[in-house]
């Protein structure tokens, strides 16, 4: 059986990364922790959201799931710190549930119109996101913030990799909700 590093490390038993860039590493590593046996959901999402945060270069990620009137976040990265929402502002997620659609930004005034904030509260400096979506339905959404300007632009790659972690978060949070 093969040990998983918690901070989204490559498993101890592998010997080396695959080859190629970070971002097909990351892939690789997405497929890998969904087909590891007995490894309780929560600890796979916590190690995809930590991966990813790194390649990302964000501070933080998290997993939502809708409620009324705010998005609970059952799952979410080491360096993940939750505050109470504030009422009546709208969020980030709310926004992509509503839309269906991803969203991502590089800096603050390439945000949507409005003060959309994310699930820490406030209205981060980067961010990528997109809906967690299976049979027509919102399931949640996955996002990833940053409170800083970042080392790399979130190029069409890097986006399309939080794509594919929604698509892999919709198939676990579905076997949850049924």
């Amino acid at each position: 059986m093969k040990v998983v590093d918690i901070n989204g490390g490559p498993p101890r038993d592998t010997g080396s990364a695959p080859d190629g860039t970070p971002v097909e590493q990351l892939a690789s590593h997405m497929v890998h922790v969904f087909s590891l046996p007995a490894l309780p959901i929560k600890q796979r999402f916590s190690i995809l959201l930590n991966r990813t945060c790194g390649v990302l270069g964000m501070d933080y990620g998290y997993i939502t799931l809708p409620q009324e009137p705010v998005a609970t976040v059952p799952f979410h990265s080491a360096k993940m710190v939750l505050r109470p929402p504030r009422p009546g502002k709208l969020t980030l997620s709310h926004l992509m549930s509503r839309n269906r659609k991803p969203l991502h930004f590089d800096d603050p005034d390439a945000a949507p119109e409005g003060e959309y904030i994310d699930q820490t509260g406030y209205v981060p400096y980067r961010f990528v996101g997109a809906p967690i979506i299976f049979d027509g339905r919102v399931y949640g959404t996955v996002e990833f913030g940053g409170a800083k300007a970042g080392d790399a632009l979130l190029t069409p790659d890097r986006v399309m990799l939080v794509r594919i972690l929604s698509g892999l978060a919709a198939g676990s949070l579905v076997l949850l909700s049924d």
